[in-house]
C-alpha cells in the first residue's frame, strides 16, 4: 500500500518537474526569439535614422530653392523611408501563456518598447497621408508643405533615436 502511494506521488512529482522544465524551455525560447527580433529592429532603426537624417539635411538645403521655383513642394524628392519593425515574437508571447511567466518589470519594459513602435507607425501614417493630400500638390502651399514635412521628419528622427536608445537598453 505504501509503495503504491509512493509510486503515485513520485509520478506526480516527475510530471510536475517535466511540466516546469517544458515551461522554462518555452520561456527561454520566447526570450531568444524576442532578442533576435530586437536585434533585427535595432539594425532597421539605425538604417532609417541615417536615411532620415540625410533626408532632413536635404530638406533644409531645399528651403532656399523653394523661394525661387514655382513648383509644388511635393514635386521634390523628400520622403520618409517606412520603418518596418518586426513584432511577431512579441505578439507570440502576448498571445500565449508565456506572458504570465515574464517578470512584471520585464513585461512592462517590453510593452513600453513595443508601444514606441506603434507611435512611430502612427507618425509615419500621418506623414504619408499628409504628403499625398491635395494641399501638398499645389504650388501656393509649398511653404506650408515644407514646414509640415520638416516637422514630421524631425519628429520622426527624435522618436526613432529615443526608441533606439530604449531598444539598446533592452539588449
Amino acid at each position: 500500500m505504501i509503495s503504491v502511494v509512493f509510486a503515485v506521488l513520485l509520478a506526480l512529482f516527475l510530471n510536475e518537474w517535466r511540466s516546469n522544465l517544458k515551461q522554462k524551455e518555452e520561456l527561454n525560447k520566447a526570450r531568444a526569439n524576442l532578442k533576435e527580433e530586437l536585434l533585427s529592429n535595432r539594425d532597421e532603426l539605425k538604417q532609417k535614422i541615417q536615411f532620415h537624417e540625410f533626408q532632413y539635411k536635404q530638406l533644409i538645403e531645399l528651403k532656399d530653392s523653394l523661394k525661387t521655383l514655382d513648383q509644388p513642394f511635393s514635386s521634390y524628392d523628400v520622403g520618409v523611408a517606412v520603418l518596418n519593425l518586426k513584432k511577431a515574437a512579441w505578439e507570440s508571447i502576448t498571445l500565449t501563456d508565456v506572458v504570465n511567466r515574464l517578470q512584471f518589470e520585464e513585461l512592462s519594459d517590453y510593452s513600453e518598447l513595443y508601444r514606441g513602435y506603434q507611435l512611430i507607425e502612427k507618425l509615419q501614417d500621418s506623414y504619408i497621408n499628409g504628403a499625398f493630400s491635395l494641399e501638398f500638390n499645389q504650388s501656393e502651399n509649398s511653404e506650408y508643405a515644407y514646414r509640415v514635412t520638416r516637422n514630421h521628419l524631425n519628429q520622426m528622427i527624435v522618436w526613432e533615436r529615443e526608441l533606439l536608445s530604449e531598444l539598446e537598453g533592452r539588449l
